[in-house]
């Protein structure tokens, strides 16, 4: 009965990859005039063409391309990666003292030159993706070199773990988080994921053990400050020392990092970490499925101590708690963590895909109305959370049935 419930679990993720969330990005998002691709798009498809442009769109599109690439082989996933790899390192690219820009203009033309850390972490994500999909000696290079920047100009040398934001002329600018919060925080966990997740794609294209250390300090990070050792969540925001600025937690956050600190932990080859890492993320798992499911299997976005205080339900969350589930249930095989993992894809199915125009609604209401002031495309909303869901979730699936038909046939030998 699993059995069939996990084909058919990745059966449906691959049939939106491959029959809605790739041709959109393909037919609605190549910029023929300027190059690149549209900064923004609204939810009925009309593009405004003087949208900026930003690194995070760029990067996703880069890395969702890269690695269907991989999967498929398809010439249009080719070209598509290769157009997003050309964009990036012409105009986002800083050619005199490397590093990535936040946003330029529809024509090209850099019009943000802040480099904060997590949008240096999403190139060298994107970057070694690209290198892995098509073996581009230049983008693996550019990885590394963007990695060295990173570690010299955003990491913080003397308590640990990365500022928010990092340039050549100083050690940090001392930005505020990207949500607008100012109470002192120099560090987040956003920004720490992004740093993992990218630290872990670097170091299966290029082995190095400096890089395998850095990773290995995130994991511990994560462990020792970053993971509430009570509430089972994980703490957003930080000063310099690592003192919590904020007692709210991201339940999509909390599922996102639950199977990227698996992943790391796996890559880093650590064993005495692994085993402490599966043991945090299934209990993540656990708290998000007992406070932040609805009963229509969507996730709402953040709670406290009180209880949830936004309950609108965005899109990468939904896709992070799929897969976060599968990760749970593969480390368990509790049948609950799987039948969330399909309660909250039949959620996506019924209220976050727009079976009119295509795509993922960027935000729904708890009630799954929505939102009217988000967008299908711009600065945030790339197709690299849905897509990447899909494939994780095509290939547990089959990887979790196959160990369980291999177990059955040994059985029965026996």
């Amino acid at each position: 009965m699993q059995t069939r419930a996990l084909q058919e679990l990745g059966q449906r993720a691959e049939t939106e990859l491959r029959s809605d969330l790739l041709p959109f990005w393909l037919t609605h998002t190549i910029d023929r005039q300027n190059g690149g691709f549209y900064g923004r798009i609204a939810n009925d498809l009309t593009v405004d063409r003087r949208a900026d442009k930003g690194l995070r769109l760029n990067a996703g599109i880069l890395s969702t391309f890269s690695r269907v690439l991989r999967v498929y082989g398809d010439e249009v996933y080719r070209r598509t990666a290769d157009r997003a790899f050309a964009y990036l390192m012409s105009h986002f690219r800083d050619t005199v003292g490397g590093g990535f820009y936040l946003r330029v203009n529809p024509e090209g033309r850099v019009v943000d030159a802040s480099k904060r850390v997590s949008g240096q972490a999403r190139c060298i994500y994107a970057l070694a993706e690209y290198h892995v999909a098509t073996g581009d000696s230049a983008a693996l290079a550019e990885a590394i070199r963007t990695y060295e920047i990173l570690e010299s100009y955003g990491r913080d040398s003397t308590r640990g773990g990365y500022y928010e934001a990092c340039d050549l002329d100083a050690s940090r600018t001392g930005e505020p988080p990207a949500n607008g919060l100012d109470r002192g925080e120099s560090k987040s966990m956003r920004t720490h994921l992004c740093v993992l997740e990218s630290y872990t794609n670097l170091l299966q294209a290029w082995c190095s053990d400096e890089l395998r250390g850095r990773l290995r300090d995130l994991l511990r990070l994560f462990i020792d400050r970053i993971v509430h050792p009570s509430t089972r969540h994980l703490r957003l925001f930080f000063d310099e020392a690592w003192l919590p600025c904020s007692d709210r937690y991201s339940f999509g956050h909390d599922m996102e990092a639950s199977w990227l600190l698996v992943e790391a932990a796996q890559v880093a080859h650590d064993p005495a970490v692994l085993e402490a890492v599966q043991a945090g993320a299934v209990r993540l798992a656990e708290a998000v499925l007992a406070e932040g499911v609805d009963a229509d299997g969507g996730i709402v976005g953040e709670a406290d101590a009180s209880g949830p205080v936004d309950t609108d339900k965005a899109w990468w969350s939904q896709a992070e708690a799929v897969v976060g589930f599968l990760s749970a249930f593969e480390l368990t095989k509790r049948a609950a963590m799987l039948d969330a993992a399909t309660r909250t894809w039949g959620f996506i199915e019924r209220c976050v895909l727009d079976r009119e125009y295509g795509e993922w609604f960027s935000t729904v209401s708890r009630g799954g109305i929505p939102s009217r002031d988000t967008f299908k495309v711009d600065a945030a909303k790339c197709p690299y959370h849905a897509a990447r869901a899909c494939l994780e979730i095509m290939a547990r699936t089959e990887r979790i049935s196959s160990r369980a038909a291999a177990l059955a046939t040994a059985g029965r030998r026996v």
